[in-house]
């Protein structure tokens, strides 16, 4: 649970800046509850969430801290578009819930989304679409990353997926409209994992 209460305004750039005084309460294994005071901080580029081509959150409390820098952005060049995709992120004593998840919302080829969450989060992806016909478009991605915990950054841990780099690429269609949009594709990756990826709307 966390009760939140902030400020925003635009800075250089347009940049859209937020800070956020937060109270947050959560259990922790054994122990009942487990309070902390702190506050964020967001730097993002762009108007609405769907449309942030570039964010840098940062959070600083009595209990752990949180950085993470993510951007997509989407090129149109002839006859496709492009969408590189990065996302970098670091934590000290975070609970379970701050941890980052590879791939974020969007995933990450052949894995269930919180298949893979950690203290700490590399990845990069880059993806092609194209109309094929009306609203359809067909779309390719590929990707690597790593997902790692304990201490320095995505330190390799034998026997164990933290630091573990892994590849991947999805394929598949999506039908977009001004309403919502339906992206059904099938990802595989060098860990083994080939899953179906089906959203509806921009983050489910």
């Amino acid at each position: 649970m966390s009760i939140a209460a902030g400020i925003s305004g635009r800075g250089p750039l347009g940049l859209l800046l937020i800070l956020t005084l937060n109270i947050r309460w959560w259990r922790g294994g054994a122990v009942n509850g487990i309070g902390a005071l702190g506050v964020t901080l967001r730097l993002a580029k762009g108007d609405r969430i769907v449309d942030r081509h570039l964010s840098i959150d940062g959070e600083l409390n009595t209990r752990f801290q949180r950085l993470q820098l993510e951007s997509k952005r989407t090129w149109a060049i002839p006859l496709v578009d492009i969408t590189p995709r990065l996302r970098v992120g670091w934590s000290r004593q975070a609970p379970l819930q701050q941890q980052f998840v590879l791939g974020g919302y969007d995933g990450f080829a052949g894995l269930q989304t919180t298949e893979r969450r950690g203290e700490q989060e590399a990845m990069v992806g880059l993806a092609a679409s194209r109309a094929v016909l009306g609203p359809i478009h067909g779309v390719a991605e590929i990707m690597t990353g790593a997902i790692g915990s304990g201490p320095g950054f995505l330190r390799r841990v034998p026997s164990a997926i933290s630091g573990q780099v892994i590849t991947g690429a999805r394929f598949g269609g999506e039908i977009r409209t001004d309403v919502l949009t339906l992206s059904v594709q099938r990802g595989f990756n060098s860990a083994g994992g080939d899953l179906w990826f089906v959203r509806l709307g921009q983050w489910f």
